[in-house]
C-alpha cells in the first residue's frame, strides 16, 4: 500500500464537500436553498454548513473524503489521492459559504381595535384595574382579533418583543384556565422600569 505523508491526509481531509463539489464536479452540485444543497444522483443528501447528510441511507460526513468513501465507495488512499489529484491539478477556489438569515422575527397576532374582553375577564381574575391599564397601556397585555384572546407580550432590552403569550378560554366563557390562585398584584420598579409583580 502506498505511503502518503501526514501532512497531504490532512490537507485532503480539510476540504469540504461542497468546495470540493464546485471545484471538482460542478455539474454534479444542485441549489436548492439558503446556503443549501444537493446533488444531481442523489437528490435527498443535503450539504450544508460544511457537512453533509444522505437522508436515505442515513449517513453523513463533515469533508470530501467522507463523502467519495461513503457515497462513491473509493478506499480511504482512493479518496486522498482524487482529492490531492485535483488539487495538484487547478487549486480549488473556496467560495464563501451563504449566511442564513439567523434573525428571527416574532409575528405578534393582530390587535383588536380595543380591550374591553380582555379587561373583562383579567378583573374576574382578581388583578387591579390600575395593572390591566398600565400592561395595556406599554403594550404589555391587550385583546387579539379575530379571536379575543388575551396576548402577554415581554420585551427585550431594546424594547423589541420577544416572548409572547395568549389565553382564550375566558372568551368561551369557560373557568378552566390554569387555575393559579391569583394574590395581589402591584407596579414596581424593576431595573429602572414599571413592572407588574404579584405580591406573596
Amino acid at each position: 500500500m502506498p505511503y502518503i505523508p501526514p501532512e497531504i491526509v490532512k490537507k485532503a481531509e480539510e476540504m469540504d464537500l461542497l468546495t470540493y463539489l464546485q471545484n471538482y464536479e460542478p455539474d454534479e452540485l444542485v441549489k436548492i436553498g439558503n446556503g443549501t444543497y444537493t446533488t444531481k444522483t442523489h437528490d435527498s443528501m443535503r450539504i450544508s454548513n460544511g457537512l453533509w447528510n444522505w437522508f436515505s441511507k442515513g449517513i453523513g460526513g463533515k469533508n470530501a473524503v467522507s463523502y467519495l468513501m461513503k457515497v462513491k465507495n473509493y478506499s480511504f488512499l482512493q479518496a486522498v489521492e482524487t482529492i490531492i489529484g485535483n488539487v495538484n491539478i487547478k487549486q480549488p477556489i473556496i467560495y464563501k459559504q451563504e449566511e442564513k438569515d439567523e434573525e428571527i422575527k416574532l409575528i405578534l397576532p393582530q390587535k383588536s381595535v380595543n380591550s374591553v374582553r380582555a379587561k373583562k375577564y383579567l378583573e374576574s381574575r382578581n388583578i387591579a384595574s390600575e395593572i390591566i391599564k398600565e400592561c395595556i397601556d406599554n403594550n404589555m397585555i391587550y385583546e387579539s382579533m379575530p379571536n379575543h384572546n388575551v396576548v402577554f407580550v415581554a420585551f427585550d432590552d431594546s424594547n423589541v418583543a420577544e416572548v409572547v403569550n395568549t389565553l382564550n378560554e375566558y372568551v368561551k366563557g369557560h373557568k378552566n384556565d390554569y387555575e393559579v390562585p391569583l394574590k395581589e398584584w402591584k407596579i414596581e420598579k424593576i431595573n429602572g422600569e414599571r413592572m407588574p409583580v404579584l405580591v406573596d
